[in-house]
Formats: C-alpha cells, structure tokens, sequence
C-alpha cells in the first residue's frame, strides 16, 4: 500500500504558513511526523508541487525555503529521528533528581556523537549554517536588550558544545559556560580554544556551584530549562534560587524556552511565580523575537 502524502504534507504547509513557522522547525516537525523516510520524502515532494502551484508570492517562496533545506539536508529524517530517540523529552517520576541528571547527560553525549549542531538544536538538522543563523538571532536579540557589553560577566546555563561562548567572546568582559554532558563540554572548550574570557565547567546541573554569590550580570539559558523541567518537579525553583543568588544587583536573567509542554498558558504563570520567589521581575514574558526559529523568550530582571 503507497502512503498518502498529503495529510503530512497539509501539516506541515499549515505549519509554515497558518502558524508562520520558519522553515527550518517545520521541516523538523515534518521529519517528526513521518513515520519513515518514504513518506518524509513524499510529503516534500507534495511541498514542492504546492510551491510551484501557487506561482509566485510569498507563501511560495517560505514553502521553496522549505523544499530548499530539505534538498540541502538529505539524511535530515534519518538525523532528526535519531536524535528525538536519544534525547528524551517526557518527564519520568521514577529515580532521584541525580539519576535524572545522570541519565540527561549521558542522552546529551550520545547526542553530541551523532551531531553537534543538532544536539542543541534540533531544527539546525545538522547544518552548522542554521545554527549559526539561529545562534545570531538571538545574539542580536541580547543586544537590543543591552544586557551584554563589554564590561559584563555572562553566565550561560546549558552552554552545550560552546556557541554561544564563541559568538559573544568579542561582545562581553567574560562567560561561564555550565553543562552536564562531558562530550558537549570537550567539544566546546575544543573550539573555544584560544578565547581567554571563555570558561567552560562540567556541572551536576543540581545547582550553580562553583559560580560566585553576586558575580554575574546575565544569566542566560537558551533551551536549557526544558530539560530541566523534566529532571525533576523542585529543581526549577532551585535554579531560580542560584541565579538570583549569582546575579549582580540591577542582572538579567534571559531564558529561551522554559519548557516543552503543550499548556502554553504554564510556562509564564510558572516563571512569574518563580521570579517572584527569588526577588527577580519580570520585564518580558513569552515573547517570541526570533526570524530563525520558535524560541518563547522571558527576561527576567534582579532588584538593584
């Protein structure tokens, strides 16, 4: 029996032009919903024929860019699904909190094997092109804010393989980077080599020692919390506490994406809740600034 594309294909064109998805995180959406790489294919090549249809404009040119990355990433299915099966993205109740952080970072190792770049973001489908772009976006985006600067300390929590040090090493006085994954943490201070204001420390992910009280100026957390809502139910208000506790008076705290879960209305009412536990405001919440993907944005801010 030869699978109907259309349903997947349908999807995936809402998800581009209904919801104004970027390419990049519909096609990974679409690679999520094959259920083989058969089908994957055929739903780009119904993609591809809808963009021809509609002959011009601009929602034939977002379903182009699609079809375009898809040519351009071939085993993007393959690499997709791989790590989706690596990387787990429902909380478990059994184990303790450590178990959980153990278990996370051997996921994230395993991960970082098959692609680097897509261990951090999976919509990057292994292109370090995409994670570069994704990666500026949001580098602009701390600049509109003015929460870096020449003069500032940066805590990056989560920094995974180091993209983050690397693009803001010329921006900022000096950065922490913190994460639980040994692999992820060899390969960022690999291509951090030679930048003196980059430290990066293998961490439990429990808490932020090692990290000084009232040292930092922002905390960032760019697809971190996620995981760290899946670890464990007090371990969120714990990262809350220590980066209150290391932010400077007058810091910032920028958390991209704070979980993963379908209840949209969760996220801010748990932040809003948090922050106000730990002396912090809330200056934006659930914003979404980003060309290259869906990151839901919080900026936190410490009382002066």
């Amino acid at each position: 029996m030869t699978l109907d594309p259309r349903p997947l294909a349908n999807a995936a064109l809402r998800d581009v032009l209904a919801s104004a998805a970027p390419p990049a995180i519909a096609l990974m959406r679409l690679a999520l919903a094959s259920p083989n790489e058969a089908a994957f294919a055929a739903a780009v090549g119904a993609i591809r024929q809808s963009a021809k249809d509609r002959r011009g404009g601009q929602e034939a040119e977002r379903l182009a860019a699609l079809v375009a990355l898809a040519d351009g990433a071939p085993d993007a299915w393959a690499l997709v699904r791989a790590l989706a099966s690596v990387v787990p993205h429902a909380a478990r109740e059994e184990g303790s909190m450590a178990d959980r952080l153990a278990e996370l970072a051997a996921a994230f190792d395993r991960a970082a094997t098959l692609s680097p770049a897509a261990s951090v973001a999976l919509y990057s489908l292994g292109r370090p092109e995409l994670l570069d772009a994704a990666t500026a976006d949001v580098v602009g985006y701390l600049e509109t804010l003015g929460v870096i600067g020449p003069d500032r300390a940066l805590l990056d929590i989560g920094c995974g393989v180091g993209r983050f040090e690397r693009a803001l090493a010329g921006k900022v006085a000096r950065i922490v980077g913190l994460d639980i994954s040994p692999a992820m943490v060899e390969i960022a201070r690999r291509d951090c080599a030679g930048l003196a204001n980059i430290d990066i420390r293998l961490c439990s992910g429990a808490d932020l020692s090692g990290v000084a009280d009232a040292s930092m100026d922002c905390a960032l957390a760019v697809d971190a919390f996620p995981y760290v809502v899946l670890a464990a139910g007090g371990l969120p208000r714990r990262l809350f506490e220590e980066m209150a506790r290391v932010l400077k008076p007058g810091g910032d705290v920028l958390i991209a994406n704070y979980s993963y879960r379908a209840d949209l209305a969760a996220d801010p009412s748990d932040v809003a809740r948090l922050a106000h536990l730990n002396g912090l405001v809330v200056l934006r919440s659930d914003e979404r600034p980003f060309r290259s993907w869906d990151g839901r944005v919080f900026h936190l801010g410490k009382k002066a």
